[in-house]
C-alpha cells in the first residue's frame, strides 16, 4: 500500500471500463492518494485492484515534490481471505501470506496484475 500527498499535477490512472487515463487531481489540503496495492487486491480476492498509475513528466524549471510512504509487512504475517461472495473461491487460498505475495511480485513484477488487464481487453 502508498500513501501519497501530492500537491502538483502530472499523475494519471488508468481507468478499465474507458481503457483510457485520466488525471488524478492533486491532493486536498491534508489529504493522501491511496494506492491499495497487490495485497489489498489479493485480501479482497481481486475485488479492490491495484491502481495502475503512471507520472507525467512536469515542464522544464517546473519541479515536483511528492512525499511517499509505503506500508510493508513483515514476511510472516498472514491474512484471511475477505469479503467473499457465497460460493466464491479464493483465488489465491483462504489464507493469503505476505511472503507469496512479495514472492510473486520479485518473480514477475506486476505482469500477473498486467496479464489480467491485457485479457479483459485493456490497452496500456
Amino acid at each position: 500500500m502508498a500513501l501519497v500527498a501530492r500537491r502538483d499535477p502530472g499523475l494519471s490512472m488508468y481507468h478499465r471500463e474507458t481503457q483510457s487515463w485520466i488525471p488524478v487531481p492533486p491532493s486536498l489540503p491534508g489529504g493522501f492518494l491511496v494506492n491499495t496495492g497487490e495485497l489489498l487486491y489479493r485480501l479482497t480476492n481481486g475485488q479492490w485492484r491495484n491502481t495502475v498509475h503512471r507520472v507525467e513528466p512536469q515542464p522544464l524549471g517546473h519541479a515536483r515534490h511528492a512525499v511517499v510512504t509505503f506500508v510493508d509487512l513483515h514476511d510472516d504475517v498472514e491474512f484471511d481471505t475477505v469479503f467473499l461472495r457465497p460460493g466464491e473461491t479464493p483465488r489465491w487460498g483462504l489464507t493469503v501470506r505476505v511472503a507469496d505475495v512479495t514472492a510473486d511480485i520479485l518473480a514477475d513484477g506486476f505482469e500477473t496484475t498486467l496479464r489480467e488487464l491485457r485479457e479483459a481487453g485493456s490497452r496500456l
